[in-house]
């Protein structure tokens, strides 16, 4: 009971060091990259999720861990970004998917915005772009990429011994959807199997 406890508040502490650790303030050029970041390799996925608030449906990798909401919302609280024009974007994530084994997390959800007169096209180029200059002194890599009639825009940063990637979508009702998954850069060969399965099992919800 007592072991149980101590590896549940170890698992809270290393997924809350991977939050803070690509929530800093970064102070180089982005570069920019192709190529298609999927695979359809339906062994590395778990159980599909249909979420109706998301408006699409994705499996997430298999063997990881389903977290609490609670982590969820310490993620939402280090990700709200504010522009030019002062209007604020919020990444809101609904899950949260944790590999025991090797410490990579993994989240799903929304990037809200004050600003109700933005565009689908305008949403997303400033949240991309506040995103850039926030993680311009990580070593960045910034892309795009379609799969299933859906464009994608992918954030690569790395910073110390982790990497992140952030995939952007918008979905049939014109939201901001993000994917945002943190691997030690000594399980990225293994774990970006897992990543890139999860991308390309992404499927649109039709209005």
């Amino acid at each position: 009971m007592k072991k149980n406890k101590v590896k549940v508040i170890n698992k809270i502490l290393l997924i809350t060091a991977l939050v803070l650790l690509f929530s800093c303030k970064s102070g180089d050029e982005s570069d920019w990259f192709s190529g298609d970041f999927y695979s359809n390799d339906k062994t590395k996925l778990s159980s599909e999720i249909v979420d109706e608030i998301l408006n699409c449906k994705f499996n997430p990798p298999i063997n990881w861990s389903f977290q609490s909401a609670e982590l969820s919302r310490k993620i939402e609280s280090k990700n709200r970004f504010q522009d030019s024009g002062q209007k604020i974007f919020t990444y809101l994530p609904l899950y949260l998917f944790f590999n025991d084994s090797t410490g990579s997390l993994l989240s799903v959800g929304l990037v809200e915005t004050t600003d109700s007169s933005a565009t689908v096209e305008s949403k997303m180029n400033n949240y991309r772009n506040l995103l850039s200059n926030k993680y311009r002194n990580d070593k960045l890599s910034m892309g795009s990429f379609t799969k299933s009639g859906i464009k994608f825009t992918q954030l690569r940063s790395e910073k110390e011994t982790f990497v992140n990637y952030k995939i952007l979508f918008t979905n049939s009702l014109n939201k901001l959807i993000q994917i945002d998954c943190t691997i030690r850069k000594e399980d990225l060969k293994t774990e970006l199997d897992f990543l890139k399965a999860t991308i390309g099992s992404i499927q649109l919800i039709k209005k």
